[in-house]
C-alpha cells in the first residue's frame, strides 16, 4: 500500500511541478522541494523568489471540492502563515484526466549564502480524493486526503 501511495504522490507533485507556466529564476516548487529534491532547492542570490504549488485530480469536480475544503498557508523563516487563497489561479485542464490549480506567492530575495526555510500547510477539515492516488496495489480502492494537515518543508539557499 504504502508503495503505491508513495507512487501517487510522486504523480500528483510531478503533474502540479512539472505543468506548462513558465517559471522565472527564483521560482520554486514546494511540494517538489520537499518530496522530490530532499527538502533542499538553491536559487540565484538577489533575484526576486516566488513559491509555488497546487493540486492536481482526475476531473474538474475533484480540484473544486478540494478548493472549497482546503486551506493553504505559507510561512517563511519561522514567521507568521500567510493565507495562500487569493493566490491561486483557475483551475486548468492539462490531459484527459488531468485538471489542477496552482498557486504562485512572490517572497523577497536572499542574499548570496543566505536561506529561509519555507512551509507550506494545506489543512483539509474532512476527507477527499484526488481520483489518482489509490489504496491497494491492484487499484481497486481510492485513497482518501485528511482530515488533517499536509505539511511540506523546503530550505531555499541563495547562491
Amino acid at each position: 500500500m504504502r508503495r503505491v501511495l508513495v507512487l501517487a504522490v510522486l504523480v500528483i507533485g510531478l503533474s502540479v511541478a512539472a505543468t506548462g507556466y513558465a517559471a522565472p529564476p527564483g521560482a520554486f516548487n514546494v511540494f517538489g522541494c520537499s518530496q522530490l529534491q530532499g527538502g533542499h532547492v538553491t536559487v540565484p542570490a538577489n533575484t526576486a523568489l516566488e513559491a509555488r504549488g497546487g493540486w492536481a485530480a482526475k476531473t474538474h469536480g475533484l480540484v473544486q471540492n478540494f478548493m472549497s475544503s482546503q486551506t493553504t498557508t505559507l510561512s517563511m523563516g519561522g514567521g507568521q502563515p500567510v493565507d495562500i487563497a487569493a493566490f491561486y489561479g483557475s483551475i486548468t485542464q492539462d490531459g484527459q484526466d488531468d485538471w489542477g490549480v496552482r498557486f504562485a506567492y512572490g517572497l523577497l530575495p536572499l542574499a548570496s549564502g543566505q536561506s529561509t526555510t519555507v512551509v507550506e500547510n494545506i489543512v483539509l477539515p474532512h476527507r477527499i480524493q484526488d481520483g489518482i492516488a489509490v489504496q491497494t496495489d491492484d487499484n481497486s480502492k481510492p485513497y482518501f486526503w485528511g482530515p488533517g494537515t499536509l505539511t511540506w518543508t523546503c530550505v531555499v539557499t541563495a547562491a
